[in-house]
């Protein structure tokens, strides 16, 4: 055989890249979000501040005297006002999903801070989640914040929520469950569509795009007239137990 070749011995190939190039675009096109982003908060509160004006506008003419003929029109501008500012603070909390990085989160101190924001002494809770994490876009406080407010507007009477999870093979059921008057089966689905006008669907529309991000999924499966359930799929590899080894 041809040459001094060598077999069964140890040999370590090494492959060099450079990817300079690659790091100046992601550091270019994330500096280009961030700009984006300025921008549009700008614009959004200049929007927002006209649209604040023209309401107090029409809330003078209320207060004059007027044909029935005319304080209908007035009522239906003051409509078509709320739906712009619905659909206005919905883009403004949309501008800012995707843009940093999921990360793990414990769920119960998650949750703690998104009622920390709201009115819910009433509401007694019991939870039970052992330390649970998952991994999820920053804006999950975002998405408890959501449901603990579904209860205190749409609740009925609502005194308790449980939250627990069940563990299977291939995911986790993180569940949220209250008492209240619960969602009738025939709009189960609906709730999660976005319907300009309507904040509550606005609302679980964007938690259910908050939690898709990493590969969540969100449903409800209450039993009208016995509360409603909320059930976040998340699956196994984006949630552990802080803790464990």
């Amino acid at each position: 055989m041809p040459g001094n070749y060598k077999f069964n011995e140890s040999a370590v190939l090494t492959i060099a890249r450079d990817i300079t190039n690659r790091k100046m675009a992601e550091k270019a096109l994330m500096q280009a979000n961030k700009k984006l982003n300025l921008l549009n908060s700008v614009t959004f509160n200049d929007i927002q501040n006209a649209l604040f004006i023209i309401k107090g506008y029409i809330s003078l003419q209320k207060g004059l005297s007027h044909d029935a003929t005319m304080n209908g029109y007035l009522e239906k501008e003051d409509q078509i006002l709320k739906r712009f500012s619905l659909s206005l603070n919905f883009a403004k909390n949309y501008q800012d999903l995707g843009i940093k990085p999921p990360r793990w989160q414990n769920v119960h101190q998650t949750f703690v801070m998104a009622i920390s924001r709201l009115d819910f002494f009433r509401i007694h809770r019991k939870i039970t989640l052992d330390n649970l994490e998952i991994y999820a876009d920053p804006l999950l406080e975002q998405v408890f914040f959501i449901l603990a407010d579904n209860i205190n507007t749409h609740g009925k009477n609502a005194t308790q929520l449980t939250i627990r999870y069940e563990e299977t093979p291939d995911h986790l059921l993180l569940i949220f469950e209250d008492d209240g008057a619960g969602i009738p089966e025939s709009i189960k689905e609906k709730i999660f569509r976005r319907s300009i006008g309507s904040q509550n669907s606005i609302d679980l529309f964007f938690a259910r795009e908050i939690l898709d991000i990493t590969g969540i999924t969100i449903r409800e499966t209450g039993t009208y007239g016995n509360g409603a359930r909320f059930e976040i799929t998340v699956p196994r590899g984006s949630f552990r137990f802080y803790g464990d080894n």
